[in-house]
Parts: C-alpha cells; sequence; structure tokens
C-alpha cells in the first residue's frame, strides 16, 4: 500500500456561526487512510480522527493556515497546509433588550449586539412597532430618528407608552430583525416617609390590577408562573469566559456536567450548547416520575439528521428518550411500549421550539413553536428518573446528537398554552 499524500493548495472557506459543512481534505492518488490528524484548525472547527471529515460553528473571522497529516499502514503523510477563511457571520442583535425615557427629557440609546466583531453591522433600520392600546403605526414615534450607520436613537418623547420596536441590522454577513422596548413613562415622585404595610381589595376580592396614574406596576391577570413547579432551566449561554454555561437558573442548582467538550455557539436567543456528535453529552441530577405531569421545553437546531439522535433521555435504562430520525421525525419513547411520534418535525439547519408535555390522564402532547402538533394517550409504565442525558444516552449507543441545542426547562407539571407561547414569543424565545 502507498504512503498517503494530501493535495497541495487546498482551501476551505465559511461563515462566523454557519454550519461549516464536513469535508475530507482530498488526496493524491487513491491510497487508503486510516487515521487523519490536523492542528491549527479554526476555533470552533474539528476534525473526525476516522474519517478526516472537518465540520462545526467557526467562532472568529479571519484567514487561517492548518496543518494536516493522513495516516495508513505504510506510514504518516508529510504535513499539508490547507487555507482557511472565515467570513463575517450574520449580525445578532442581543435579545430581550428595553430602555427607558420620560416626557420632555432628551433620549438617546443604541441597542447592543451580540459579538460585534465577527458578526457586524453596517447599516440599521426601524420597521413597524406597536404602541399601547390599538394604534398601529409604522417606523419610530414622530420625536425619534434613528441613525442608520450607528443604530443610535435619539429624541424627545412627547407622551408616556410602552414601544415595541423591531429593529433590522444588516451587515457582510447578513440581517437579522429582534424586537426590543422603549418605555417612557412619568418617573414617580420620591416618598419621604415610612408605610408600616399596606394591602387593595376591591370589595370582599383582592385587587386584580395596581396602577400609579396610568402607570400599570402590577397585574395579577398576567403573573410571572414559569418558576413554579420548575426543576431546571439551563440559559446554555457563554459563561463570561467564553465557554458554556452549565448553571441552573432555577436555583434549584441542577448544574449540568460537559462531558467530551460540550462547546458554545451561537442560540435562538443568545448561546447555545453545540454537539458535535462523538459521545458529547451533557448531564444533570434532575429527579422526576414521568408517570406524573411533566413538561420538557427546549428549542433544538439539527445539524445532521441520522438514525438516530437523542436530546433529552434518562440516563438509566427503562426510562424515556426523546430523539429524532434521519427522515427529520420526533419520538418520545414512554420507557415501555413504544413510541409517540410525529413525522416531518425537524428540518436540518433550522431553528424549532420543542415542548413535550404530560399532563393528566396520561394525556401527552408535543408542541412545535407554540402550536400543538400532536396529543394521544400514553403508557403509564414509565421508570422514575435521577440523572437525565442532554445530547445522547449513555446506556445506549449510536444515539449522538450533532447540532445545536437553547434554553432547556424542566418543570414538574404540565405548562399551560399561555405559558408555552411566552416561552416561544413569536420565535425570539425567552429565558430567565
Amino acid at each position: 500500500m502507498s504512503l498517503p499524500i494530501i493535495t497541495a493548495g487546498q482551501s476551505f472557506s465559511g461563515k462566523v456561526g454557519g454550519f461549516f459543512t464536513a469535508t475530507t481534505p482530498a488526496l493524491d492518488g487513491s491510497a487508503q487512510v486510516t487515521s487523519w490528524s490536523a492542528t491549527g484548525l479554526p476555533q470552533g472547527l474539528s476534525q473526525n480522527p476516522s474519517t478526516g471529515a472537518i465540520s462545526g460553528f467557526p467562532t472568529a473571522k479571519g484567514s487561517f493556515t492548518a496543518s494536516f497529516t493522513a495516516t495508513n499502514s505504510s506510514g504518516t503523510s508529510a504535513p499539508t497546509s490547507i487555507a482557511f477563511s472565515i467570513a463575517d457571520g450574520v449580525p445578532i442583535i442581543t435579545a430581550g433588550q428595553s430602555a427607558s425615557g420620560s416626557p420632555g427629557t432628551a433620549f438617546n440609546t443604541t441597542f447592543s449586539l451580540t459579538d460585534s466583531t465577527n458578526r457586524p453591522v453596517t447599516s440599521w433600520e426601524a420597521l413597524s412597532h406597536l404602541i399601547e392600546g390599538d394604534i398601529f403605526i409604522l417606523g419610530l414615534p414622530s420625536w425619534a430618528t434613528i441613525d442608520p450607520s450607528t443604530g443610535a436613537i435619539t429624541g424627545t418623547p412627547q407622551d408616556i407608552g410602552s414601544i415595541i420596536l423591531t429593529l433590522r441590522a444588516t451587515g457582510p454577513g447578513g440581517t437579522d430583525t429582534k424586537e426590543v422596548t422603549i418605555a417612557i413613562a412619568v418617573s414617580p415622585p420620591i416618598f419621604a416617609g415610612a408605610i408600616r404595610a399596606i394591602s387593595i381589595y376591591a370589595g370582599a376580592t383582592q385587587a386584580k390590577a395596581l396602577y400609579y396614574g396610568s402607570r400599570l406596576l402590577w397585574n395579577a391577570a398576567d403573573p410571572s408562573t414559569l418558576l413554579n413547579n420548575i426543576l431546571a432551566f439551563y440559559k446554555l449561554n457563554d459563561d463570561g469566559t467564553g465557554g458554556l454555561s452549565l448553571s441552573d437558573s432555577s436555583g434549584n442548582n441542577c448544574t449540568l456536567t460537559n462531558s467530551n467538550s460540550v462547546s458554545l455557539s451561537t442560540g435562538a436567543i443568545q448561546g447555545a450548547a453545540l454537539f458535535a456528535g462523538t459521545g458529547h453529552y451533557l448531564s444533570a441530577s434532575i429527579s422526576f416520575n414521568p408517570a406524573q405531569p411533566y413538561t420538557i421545553s427546549m428549542w433544538v437546531n439539527v445539524a445532521t439528521l441520522r438514525n438516530y439522535f437523542s436530546l433529552f433521555a434518562g440516563s438509566a435504562a427503562g426510562t424515556l428518550n426523546i430523539h429524532g430520525d434521519s427522515s427529520g421525525g420526533l419520538s418520545w419513547n414512554n420507557g415501555a411500549s413504544g413510541d409517540f411520534s410525529q413525522s416531518a418535525f425537524f428540518t436540518a439547519n433550522q431553528w424549532i421550539h420543542c415542548v413535550f408535555l404530560r399532563g393528566s390522564a396520561n394525556a401527552m402532547s408535543i408542541y412545535k413553536n407554540g402550536t400543538l402538533v400532536k396529543s394521544a394517550t400514553g403508557s403509564t409504565n414509565y421508570s422514575p428518573i435521577t440523572q437525565v442525558d442532554i445530547g445522547n444516552v449513555r446506556h445506549m449507543g449510536g444515539f449522538e446528537f450533532s447540532g445545536r441545542i437553547d434554553a432547556l426547562g424542566v418543570w414538574n407539571r404540565a405548562l399551560t398554552t399561555a405559558e408555552i407561547a411566552k416561552l416561544y414569543k413569536s420565535g425570539t424565545g425567552f429565558e430567565f
């Protein structure tokens, strides 16, 4: 067998945050290769040592040179340099932003970007927005202007109100749109004194809302209920050092364990966990009884549709397993007598909000992007769970997931339709 020779002068290109299509370096001749090695790959990319395929999500732009070798029974090839060109990524306007102001006081704010270095913006635009009530107008309010180069919104507000504004940021890598909020309100006077206690009632019924003038301070009809019976919630954002945060924002301290270097990538909301499909998974100690009501919510972006890939599963045999297949189908295995399935659920490289809900009387429901797509009655033969795996199943083989997961939450109850809509948030997502 002849020694492998890697073709010189090869080059590859990609975009920050975009899935880099798996590619194996070309060879001179037909020599077989048993293993590959690479050094100096752009950050976010990795090579499969068996196939030589290069894949991942680049995290920084620029020109890079990586060195590759190929090995077979005759030996190892000479190192060969391959050039990589990583271009600007699609801009990301940071989700969930708001700014406040007061009537008659100059307003000046610029909403922030996520990774403006590698995802630059060259032009800004303000699209349609809503003001309080049922009035719909186009563009910015009459008192405001936006600098198309910097995105700075300036002016002097005239009236109070809460404006939901859609911003569009365009750069070399593409375009992003996000909703932001501008709240214009009269600052309340400062009270100098003391109040021991206050209770507000309307007859024999507790008050439904509390106002200061026309400003709503509290609304009992729309409480923040998502913390009720929550077991764990993972934002999967930057941990502050450029790595993947494993913390549980629910306050229950169900911290994740990272196996085989699951990394940080771009999420549906902010960051996301990137699984390379080679034994990568996250795990945590989360205890619940799947024979009782529960809810699992997550954003999923599948890079590779294959048979089979697991999203969320009990770490032990005989427990639930939520997984997809090569046709884009979804199966929710109850650990007992078969699957609760939905075909054509996933599309490769597309963010999808998934909610799996078990209610009372064995009712099972699947929501896709805030909409109920499947409901039926499932088996009650579930095994209790104390440990969960995300992106793989430890007690089974061949279920590795390749793609990204964002904003994953688990509740020990069935969420309401309104709560699911809040998590989906018209496609922009909600995390807490």
